[in-house]
């Protein structure tokens, strides 16, 4: 109890201290600009109405955990067409990505930003919903206040594709107590992967059920993102790539490891004139920041949205939207988060689904089992440093053969693992039966 009365006495000078850093960080800034908007206002201080008849509340981060729930919430609709589901993100971009492809395709029934996790906000917001709703947390967010007050509401609380880089459980070793509440309030506690529920042994209050069900992003490669040829030939056209360029994707990559990207390929475009590299940034409002970057380094650059040469030696995207496609026209990826500590690495499974050659650096602690398998079977190339990654792709450079076989065994491997979002569906069909109508 301790722990959580430290948490509460923190929020306000958390409030304050993110107040204060508005006016130095363009993103924070963003974030409080929403309380000039009366709709994101009432929404961030737990005053507005859940959608009508809902009964389930789901909710994830961001623009990423917000699309591992697509084969979720589709099964969802088909097995359980009783249970109405309102979503909340962290952020506006996930918001409007519900929006667009779960709220217009009658999968979700409303969407809105996940209230301030204050004692007094989350039980006023709880108090909206009908007594014994269900609460669907993704990932790693576990918001103390929320938790307990949806618990106090009669809720029942479920975790799904559950998985904790280093930094979570630094943060939940710290705070023992704390992690033994939180753990607590859970009915179903569904993870990702096995090494997950060793480590959650230690939080258990109750002998209640840690699900292995899977990691729901095998699911999420859908066929849409393996565009037919003819848009893979529009996007060469667009990109103007030859017959015979390379083409190389750093894709949701952070800062520190474009410069190691473009130090990479300035040295091997000298041996290998078509070699092209496309630059997604993982915040795409950096886009700027790259496109200078590989400019001063000498490269003829394109920024996406405003391309103008078709010849362009790097392209940085600064949309949202296209790293499927462009996985359909790589060569060979590099996926971020992976060269830099402190993130744990972003998703690889796409590229694997399209049967890509994929290298990855060495902080993976998101994926870490799931990284470990691709090694075994010689679907991965995982590297320690910059010096490590220069030679992988060289190879595949010089190595179409074993560049397409590593890419042909990781296609395999991921069709072996789906069936992830069925396999948690599973594990809540007893919690969704109860709910109220």
């Amino acid at each position: 109890m301790i722990w959580f009365l430290i948490y509460n006495a923190l929020v306000p000078v958390l409030l304050l201290a993110a107040a204060i850093a508005a006016f130095f960080v363009p993103r924070v800034r963003q974030w409080w600009s929403a309380f000039g908007d009366l709709r994101k206002r009432r929404e961030r201080l737990g005053s507005a109405l859940p959608a009508t008849g809902a009964n389930c509340w789901i909710h994830c981060a961001s623009l990423g955990e917000a699309r591992l729930l697509v084969v979720f919430l589709e099964l969802l609709k088909k097995q359980h067409s009783s249970v109405k589901v309102h979503a909340t993100c962290m952020t506006e971009t996930g918001v409007e990505f519900v929006r667009k492809n779960y709220v217009a395709r009658g999968l979700v029934n409303g969407v809105s930003l996940l209230p301030i996790d204050s004692w007094w906000i989350m039980r006023r917001q709880v108090g909206l919903w009908p007594n014994g709703s269900l609460l669907v947390l993704t990932e790693t967010e576990l918001w103390p206040n929320l938790m307990m007050a949806a618990k106090k509401r009669g809720f029942k609380i479920a975790l799904i594709n559950g998985h904790f880089s280093q930094k979570t459980w630094r943060w939940l070793s710290m705070a023992r107590s704390l992690a033994r509440m939180l753990w607590g309030t859970f009915d179903v506690v569904c993870v990702s992967e096995e090494s997950y529920k060793r480590d959650l042994a230690d939080f258990r209050v109750e002998n209640k059920p840690i699900l292995v069900t899977g990691n729901m992003k095998w699911d999420t490669a859908m066929p849409a993102h393996a565009a037919s040829s003819g848009v893979h030939v529009a996007l060469k056209r667009r990109l103007g790539f030859e017959d015979g360029d390379f083409c190389w994707v750093g894709a949701s990559t952070r800062e520190g490891e474009e410069k190691v990207l473009l130090d990479i390929y300035q040295r091997l475009v000298t041996r290998n004139k078509g070699l092209r590299l496309i630059l997604a940034p993982r915040h795409i409002e950096r886009a700027g920041e790259v496109v200078a970057m590989a400019q001063r380094a000498g490269l003829n650059t394109s920024r996406w949205s405003r391309q103008r040469e078709k010849t362009a030696q790097v392209t940085v995207i600064d949309e949202f939207g296209l790293l499927g496609p462009l996985y359909g026209v790589a060569d060979g990826v590099f996926v971020g988060g992976t060269l830099v500590p402190k993130v744990g690495g972003h998703n690889f499974l796409e590229p694997a689904y399209l049967g890509k050659a994929i290298a990855i650096g060495p902080f993976i602690e998101n994926f870490k089992d799931i990284a470990q398998e691709f090694v075994e079977q010689k679907a991965i190339e995982i590297v320690p440093d910059g010096k490590a990654l220069e030679e992988v792709l060289g190879h595949w450079i010089k190595d179409p053969e074993d560049r397409h076989q590593i890419g042909e065994n990781a296609r395999r491997l991921f069709s072996s693992h789906q069936g992830g979002s069925q396999r948690t569906l599973d594990a809540l069909s007893d919690l969704l039966k109860t709910l109220p109508s």
